[in-house]
């Protein structure tokens, strides 16, 4: 087996059933072994395409978006949307090859300050025994830290013999973190007090597969649900669905989150789009639950802030919630909010101990 036979079985391998880009003398050969093996190639007509769909890809998979175009200018013409990616975090591997070793080729670029200057991260197969291995690394750190990385397999490998290669190891996540049990019930008191709460749900709620235990919250609540634009119809079909809450908002989202006084985030970064420039979220209480403790306070200031999985904050916080009393919360029917609940009323039964 030769070295771009086993580069498009490793991408076999690690689930890659599409991949986008634009074939040069760069990646033909183990495109074309890719496609004859059962792999889907999406050609395009710019390289930025290639990148755009691959990181489209894995924002709604959720899974590592692969790209793959030729050298020197090939690659720089995927600066947009590799920056792009970066910043949304995207999980995206892009193959492609350093120039050849000469001073006076047109084409030459520096691929690893390429990459940095677009904050992706970089790789580099540096001897064909470590091809796997190299390709295993990278998928496993686009998955890790949440961004592009750029792998550069030299050409002049292509046709050399594979020999004995490790095994392709699959990308392993983060394990979600537990919050402290004082920061939980700090979080559960202030939903207990609000009397008009939102759930809202980004798109790490999408990808952690959220969906139903954030349906269970809203309706113990009887809160309304709402999503960013990354979240887009994760709660189609809901009776309480107000649709994207921030600048693509409709007028009744629009209303509903003005009278709100307390939002529950999972998963959403709560940039400027999501919260009008921080207006949708100032004089209200705010829980904001994320894997990583980076998206805390970037956008707007949260306090006392715990990194979650979205998915597993579902249950968790449900299970000592007691649903409120009908004639409370939101109404869907009429859109607009119910009168407050009775002061004596509490929506959370206090947490027992062990």
């Amino acid at each position: 087996m030769k070295i771009f036979q086993a580069c498009a079985q490793a991408l076999l391998d690690h689930g890659v059933e599409v991949m986008f880009g634009l074939m040069g003398d760069v990646n033909m050969l183990f495109v074309a072994h890719y496609r004859e093996h059962g792999g889907d190639f999406v050609p395009t007509v710019h390289e930025s395409s290639a990148v755009a769909m691959a990181d489209s890809r894995s924002r709604f998979t959720g899974r590592v978006g692969v790209a793959t175009v030729t050298h020197g200018l090939g690659l720089s013409n995927t600066i947009t949307a590799l920056v792009e990616a970066v910043r949304s975090r995207s999980r995206v591997v892009l193959l492609t090859r350093d120039t050849p070793a000469e001073p006076t080729h047109f084409q030459r670029l520096d691929i690893h300050s390429f990459a940095a200057a677009a904050g992706a991260g970089y790789e580099k197969v540096y001897r064909k025994e470590s091809l796997v291995r190299d390709l295993n690394r990278s998928f496993q750190r686009a998955v890790a830290e949440h961004r592009p990385i750029v792998v550069n397999i030299p050409a002049d490998l292509m046709l050399d013999d594979a020999g004995q290669q490790p095994p392709v190891r699959v990308p392993v996540p983060h394990s979600p973190a537990v919050p402290v049990l004082d920061d939980l019930d700090a979080a559960l008191g202030v939903t207990a007090s609000a009397k008009r709460p939102i759930v809202l749900a980004g798109r790490g709620a999408v990808l952690s597969g959220a969906q139903q235990a954030l349906v269970a919250l809203a309706s113990k609540l009887a809160a309304p649900v709402a999503t960013s634009v990354l979240a887009k119809d994760l709660f189609r079909g809901h009776p309480a669905n107000l649709g994207i809450c921030g600048s693509m908002s409709h007028s009744v989202d629009s209303t509903a989150i003005a009278e709100s006084d307390l939002i529950i985030s999972f998963g959403a970064s709560l940039n400027v789009d999501t919260t009008f420039h921080g207006e949708w979220v100032a004089e209200k209480n705010l829980v904001q639950i994320d894997i990583d403790p980076g998206r805390f306070g970037w956008y707007v200031y949260v306090a006392g802030t715990r990194p979650r999985s979205p998915r597993r904050s579902g249950p968790l916080s449900t299970r000592s919630i007691t649903p409120r009393p009908s004639p409370v919360g939101y109404s869907p029917s009429n859109k607009r909010w119910r009168p407050s609940h009775p002061a004596t009323s509490s929506p959370i039964a206090p947490r027992s101990t062990p």
